[in-house]
């Protein structure tokens, strides 16, 4: 276990010198590591007094190298050591222990946070902590209000024709003609959402990001936002955390959103802003999810190699069934029949790859390499042993004054690197022995698996119908990328396949 030893005197100390209690505590860690066999990384002796963290340069460096996940744990006298200033900063503290799995060793306990046992230790602290956070929270919340009362753009991002200077916005005159043809577009020449982003990729307009592709989302939220009429809007969206972690978010009810009138001036006249809101709800129909029978074979298989998105089918009558990226992005179409044939073939070579690959090791493999791994392993774990006993002179060099503290760490710093080696050996041994368990787990699952794939793709599959295809390729396919250039023929297409197996 890598550790790091944190020395600092308590008040209960006052009638020692700071070198004399440092020099006590020292000893009896030092001794603590070696019975317990530790990797002694560093040792911080905290010269200077005071509650308050920032006045502690050894307690921050200490929880970067925390952050850095440079030790498995933390030695110290008491666990007062750490932080005995406010009940913030002693939160602070532990939370980052907890977050960054790392424990906190006393001679008398072993303190792991992300134990629930140990982790009431800390519960009054992570409390006021939280309790804090909220009211800091609030504060926020009450200043960006006052703020956008004042008229104030309190979003980090200017929208689309607008650039931000200090607390508002000035106007973009390049992207607020856009923004006024837009408009334009939508009220007085019947364009909907779809038909004007089209429009725009057509003119290779750029966006705010400077890349000519717009979608129908952009523009309908464009149609709808304020801030075109001088306002400053908050409180538009609703976000929820998954258990993943990943954050989701939907538009409120316009009835919730806060505006007020903003500092900036507007681009566009309120007359047409309404004239927009009343065409936007006249033009807007709800999805009405229908189940379908599965036409497409690739269905929610294929993503487009420009935008990232899942390619969807387009049919028309008396035409061929298409895959298309709903984002219009530029990623051109093609017949479905036309990729679905690139596919089978390319898995089909990449099967038959596996299995010959498979093969060919396994012919190559034989009792003597197995027992060269694991002598290996035992000349590794000898020479572990042996390097464990040169670590235990250390602390008997250090205790007789042989070794200063600096010659001290970096022979324990060269000691343990040695052993990071030969452990690291042994895993990888170990995993070349995985290895030849997986290649038997292999042929006695996976091939038989491969060898009904390709039989089944060389003579029953098109007897399949589309939906039986693509349960099928899901059981074999991860994803495919496809990507098509504008000016491509109907067969010049590219494709990426990436498979489960």
């Amino acid at each position: 276990m890598n550790v790091c030893i944190y020395l600092r005197k308590s008040r209960a100390e006052e009638n020692m010198s700071v070198e004399e209690v440092l020099s006590r505590h020292k000893t009896t860690l030092l001794a603590y590591s070696k019975k317990h066999d530790y990797n002694v990384l560093d040792i911080k002796e905290e010269v200077v007094s005071g509650e308050s963290i920032a006045r502690r340069p050894k307690m921050l460096e200490l929880l970067g190298e925390v952050e850095d996940n440079k030790y498995d744990a933390v030695l110290v006298m008491d666990m007062d050591r750490l932080g005995r200033g406010n009940m913030r900063e002693q939160g602070l503290i532990l939370e980052t222990f907890k977050e960054f799995n790392t424990k906190i060793i006393t001679p008398r306990k072993t303190y792991d946070l992300t134990d629930e046992f140990d982790e009431e230790f800390s519960e009054f602290e992570a409390f006021m902590a939280r309790r804090e956070l909220k009211i800091i929270k609030k504060r926020l919340q009450r200043g960006r209000l006052k703020s956008l009362e004042e008229g104030n753009y309190i979003s980090p991002y200017a929208p689309y024709g607008y650039d931000k200077k200090d607390k508002t916005l000035v106007i973009n005159e390049d992207e607020a003609n856009v923004v006024r043809l837009i408009f334009d577009l939508y009220v007085n020449h019947g364009y909907g959402d779809t038909k004007v982003a089209r429009y725009l990729e057509d003119k290779k307009i750029s966006n705010k990001h400077g890349n000519t592709a717009w979608d129908k989302t952009t523009i309908r939220k464009m149609i709808q936002n304020p801030v075109y009429i001088g306002k400053v809007a908050w409180n538009k969206r609703v976000y929820k955390y998954q258990p993943s972690g990943k954050r989701t978010s939907k538009f409120r009810n316009k009835d919730e959103w806060i505006i007020h009138e903003g500092k900036h001036k507007a681009i566009i006249d309120e007359d047409i802003f309404n004239k927009a809101q009343v065409l936007s709800k006249e033009r807007y129909i709800p999805h009405v999810h229908v189940t379908k029978q599965i036409r497409n074979p690739l269905a929610n298989l294929i993503k487009c190699g420009s935008c990232g998105a899942t390619m969807t089918t387009r049919t028309a009558k008396g035409k061929k069934d298409s895959i298309r990226c709903y984002k219009s992005c530029g990623n051109k179409s093609s017949y479905i029949e036309l990729v679905e044939e690139r596919v089978l073939s390319i898995i089909l070579d990449e099967l038959k790859r596996i299995k010959y690959e498979f093969e060919r090791e396994k012919a190559e493999i034989n009792t003597t390499e197995i027992e060269v791994l694991k002598s290996s392993i035992r000349s590794s774990t000898r020479e572990i042993n042996t390097l464990k006993q040169q670590k235990e002179k250390l602390y008997d060099l250090l205790e007789q004054g042989i070794y200063d503290n600096d010659t001290f760490l970096n022979r324990m710093n060269t000691i343990s690197q040695k052993i990071d080696t030969a452990n690291n050996d042994i895993n990888r041994l170990h995993r070349q022995l995985f290895k030849l368990k997986e290649d038997k787990y292999m042929e006695s699952n996976k091939i038989p698996h491969i060898n009904n794939s390709i039989e089944l793709l060389e003579n029953t599959y098109y007897n399949l119908s589309a939906e039986k295809r693509n349960k099928f390729l899901k059981t074999i396919i991860d994803k495919i990328t496809y990507f098509k250039d504008k000016d491509a023929s109907k067969s010049e297409f590219s494709l990426k396949v990436s498979l489960n197996i």
